[in-house]
């Protein structure tokens, strides 16, 4: 069953409803609750950063703890994803549309090199049509086959552009590590890893079409994973029925919702 269009829980002391929309609302109005969003967000950015930088400056490809450092790198970089996603949904920093909307760009562009604008519009319009022709995010002519779905996806979203400013970022990644070998690994395979990773935990899992086709009025399916499993495979991005239902609400309150929703 679908989530209403308000996202009730029940207080633990009480046992009365509590309308988590209006409980958004009022929390909203609270200063540290209002720049909660914000922290993540620059505290994901800073994470990748620094494990970057310190890859390729200060890292041996023989280093035992390298594959450790390989898989925090492509965690961090779905990170910068989801940060921007939260921006495009306002619900980074709510009260604070521009710095807000900053932190967004910053991530897309650090995350591929990507256009606040243009990944914002597209954005949106897979919120308005999803699963349609006029879904930037479904698969050209409904072809939901892994490998067409996911060309279609790079064709509709990389441009001109995003190649030359990902050759600007290649050639930054290049100079600071001094080795071409170094900069593939450490940074280009990390970067396709968790392109790969949002397509199929963000995309292609929950809007592929179920046997007996979509049920939910936004045509998305919720992975049904543990919080912890849900948090590293995507941020929580696999509770995808509860995110259409709610696209305001913050990556790190999807559990809430999942929850809520579980219940119902």
């Amino acid at each position: 069953m679908a989530l209403s269009s308000t996202l009730t829980e029940f207080d633990k002391k009480t046992g009365q409803k509590i309308d988590m929309d209006k409980l958004d609302a009022i929390k909203s109005r609270n200063t540290p609750y209002i720049w909660r969003g914000g922290i993540i967000g620059l505290s994901v950015i800073t994470g990748w950063a620094v494990n970057l930088i310190f890859m390729l400056t200060g890292l041996s490809l023989t280093s035992w703890t390298l594959p450790f450092h390989l898989a925090l790198q492509v965690f961090f970089n779905t990170g910068l994803f989801i940060v921007a996603h939260d921006a495009i949904h306002q619900s980074l920093l709510p009260k604070h549309r521009k710095i807000n909307n900053f932190i967004g760009g910053l991530a897309f562009f650090l995350y591929g090199g990507f256009l606040w604008e243009k990944m914002r519009t597209n954005h949106l319009a897979h919120h308005t049509n999803p699963v349609s022709d006029n879904d930037p995010d479904y698969a050209l002519n409904s072809d939901e086959r892994f490998f067409p779905w996911l060309w279609s996806f790079m064709v509709r979203y990389y441009s001109w552009t995003n190649y030359f400013l990902m050759y600007i970022h290649v050639g930054l990644a290049w100079f600071i590590s001094g080795s071409f070998l170094k900069m593939f690994i450490m940074f280009a395979i990390p970067t396709w890893l968790s392109a790969l990773q949002l397509f199929i935990f963000g995309i292609y899992l929950p809007h592929k079409t179920p046997k007996g086709g979509h049920k939910h009025p936004w045509r998305a399916v919720t992975l049904d994973y543990p919080v912890w499993l849900s948090f590293i495979t995507c941020y929580h991005f696999g509770y995808h029925q509860e995110h259409h239902d709610h696209p305001h609400l913050p990556w790190w309150r999807l559990p809430i919702a999942r929850r809520i929703n579980k219940r119902a």
